[in-house]
């Protein structure tokens, strides 16, 4: 089971890099700064300790490379399935931290924390504000009653050319004073002696 086990690690290329030989598997992983050196010890920390299996390392070029050695003790400083687990997770741990890690991120994680919130709160404080001052009455558009009508049917002025002009002066009069006309001239006109 152990055999299938370090077989299927092989062949999905979790052993890539590593030297391997019956007693050891050694592999340097190489940073371009000691934070992200750090942060990348610090997650296979986590790793191994899952896993009860430490590996021996060392740091070199200024802390900027991580040479590791991997065997197991207990079986006489040989190579075992957790020793292949382990470097499948190094491997892991090498790829996720040389792609996501940032020496100075924009936020720490307590000033995202914060940020979240604030914005939360903006989105319930606007909510509560429109719930507030909101109406319960439903919105209707009034629309604007008809104008007076100014259609003189005096049968002895219907065709006649003078009640046709009294009629459109009559309209222009409704319309003036529907529309505030009257009070505008007033502004602009005052009455003489005023």
């Amino acid at each position: 089971m152990n055999k299938n086990m370090i077989e299927n690690i092989v062949a999905r290329g979790g052993t890539e890099g590593w030297e391997t030989d019956m007693y050891a598997m050694k592999k340097s992983f190489e940073f371009d700064s000691f934070e992200e050196c750090q942060a990348f010890c610090m997650r296979v920390g986590t790793d191994a300790e899952k896993k009860d299996h430490h590996p021996e390392w060392s740091l070199s070029d200024g802390g900027k490379t991580v040479d590791v050695k991997l065997t197991s003790h207990f079986a006489d400083n040989t190579v075992t399935r957790l020793d292949f687990e382990l470097a499948e997770a190094m491997n892991n741990a090498y790829t996720e931290t040389r792609g996501s890690f940032k020496l100075y991120p924009w936020f720490s994680a307590s000033e995202w924390a914060s940020i979240k919130i604030g914005a939360g709160m903006l989105v319930l404080g606007i909510f509560a504000f429109k719930f507030v001052t909101g109406t319960n009455y439903e919105q209707k558009e009034v629309a604007a009653g008809p104008l007076p009508s100014t259609t003189h049917e005096s049968p002895v002025g219907r065709y006649s050319p003078v009640q046709a002009l009294a009629d459109v002066s009559a309209d222009a009069e409704v319309v003036d004073y529907a529309y505030g006309e009257y009070e505008r001239r007033d502004r602009e006109r005052p009455l003489p002696g005023v």
